[in-house]
């Protein structure tokens, strides 16, 4: 006798329902749709929630499913939808170049087309060798669904007082999925939950400072934060400097490498400074290369703050200016490029990062893009390209004047 699960095809394994659509796009089989969560008003009851849409950043743990079966725009009203569970086979439309066993494929942003690592969340593996790089088209996968974990971390839109992991950042990153395969990309996580005073020059839990004598640098336990606190309490003395990076400065880890073509990567840091006036604590906070690792507080330029003539890419406030950032980047021995200015507010929270997705490199202050590096900047000789960079926050007074800086967490992950 036959057996009866040989006779079926694959979308007749996955229980096809109708969902209604309200775009007018053409719908093909194999793309990806989601759920329209914010539709109405959020008191009120409405099922038209359960319309689909496609994803967009901040609603990719929304995904619905796959469209079942092509429809043109005049019939894109109601939609057959497959939701299949982990382990299923299912054909998807994808842009990647895919091999058998090997290539993971994700919901993304922007598109009904799944892509490849690092341009969303991951939720199936192909399970077919065949290139759809060139020519768009379907593709067997196992379906593995997004990773439960996601739906559990604190993602959104932070604020001073919202503590969230800025979602227009990590919602493309396979953070979970990198911490189980070392093969797929690193990750670097640090809550400062161990109270910890770390020494001039001394490495130590993976870290290196630079600090002025009377100068500070610890991780303390808090009671109005979850976790710990990064502190760098500068002394009352004019150009105090304290300073920290991952790694060392001999045989320092160096974590990202930022090039023309680079592999995603993902930062974001919370932090806050006790005052913002003028002449006050300037800083930098972002990725550098080894040369601003110097000693006797060399990395900032004294009484304005200004970073070395080094490489680096992050969020910079100066001296003179002690209530303004802005996002930065500039190549060795090049001129230093600006983004928007943020309006700092004395001791609250604000979260700065950095997301490159291969192409452009967005600088994010609130979940808010404030600078893209188009790929054409990157290419530039303003740009650090091709140039090992590591996390590090800089600072410096510009007066006598004690200013504390305050760093809650940062986060930083990179494919390989």
């Amino acid at each position: 006798m036959d057996n009866q699960f040989d006779q079926l095809d694959v979308t007749e394994r996955t229980e096809p329902r109708d969902l209604k659509y309200t775009g007018s796009d053409r719908l093909l089989e194999g793309y990806a749709v989601c759920l329209d969560r914010d539709a109405g008003t959020a008191a009120d009851e409405d099922y038209t929630r359960n319309n689909v849409e496609k994803p967009a950043t901040g609603n990719l743990l929304n995904l619905a499913g796959i469209v079942a079966q092509s429809m043109s725009k005049a019939e894109a009203r109601k939609v057959q939808i497959i939701e299949p569970v982990p382990g299923r086979l299912v054909r998807l439309y994808t842009d990647q170049d895919c091999d058998l066993g090997e290539t993971l494929l994700t919901v993304k942003p922007g598109s009904y087309i799944f892509g490849g690592a690092g341009e969303g969340m991951i939720c199936a593996r192909a399970q077919q060798t065949v290139d759809r790089s060139s020519t768009n088209g379907l593709v067997l996968a196992e379906w593995l669904g997004i990773h439960p974990s996601y739906r559990r971390m604190n993602m959104g839109t932070p604020s001073a007082t919202s503590n969230k992991l800025s979602a227009a950042i990590w919602e493309t990153c396979p953070w979970v999925e990198m911490q189980a395969d070392p093969g797929l990309g690193f990750t670097f996580w640090d809550d400062f939950v161990k109270p910890e005073l770390l020494a001039d020059g001394t490495p130590k839990g993976g870290y290196m400072t630079d600090q002025d004598t009377g100068v500070t640098i610890q991780s303390l336990e808090t009671y109005d934060e979850v976790g710990g606190v990064l502190e760098i309490a500068n002394n009352d003395a004019d150009n105090d400097f304290g300073h920290i990076w991952v790694g060392d400065s001999a045989t320092t880890a160096l974590m990202v490498i930022a090039a023309t073509s680079h592999k995603p990567f993902w930062f974001e840091a919370r932090f806050k400074k006790a005052g913002i006036g003028n002449d006050g604590l300037a800083f930098f906070v972002g990725l550098g290369e080894v040369g601003l690792m110097s000693t006797d507080g060399g990395a900032l330029a004294d009484d304005t703050g200004e970073v070395k003539d080094e490489n680096f890419i992050g969020f910079q406030c100066l001296n003179a200016d002690g209530d303004a950032m802005l996002p930065v980047f500039k190549a060795d021995g090049q001129t230093k490029a600006n983004g928007t200015s943020v309006a700092l507010v004395a001791d609250k929270y604000i979260n700065v990062g950095l997301h490159g997705d291969g192409t452009v490199i967005n600088a994010y202050v609130n979940n808010v893009v404030k600078h893209a590096i188009t790929a054409a900047l990157i290419a530039g000789e303003t740009f650090p390209s091709a140039t090992y960079l590591t996390p590090m926050v800089l600072t410096k007074t510009g007066a006598a004047a004690e200013v504390a800086f305050q760093m809650d967490w940062w986060r930083f992950a990179q494919l390989r």
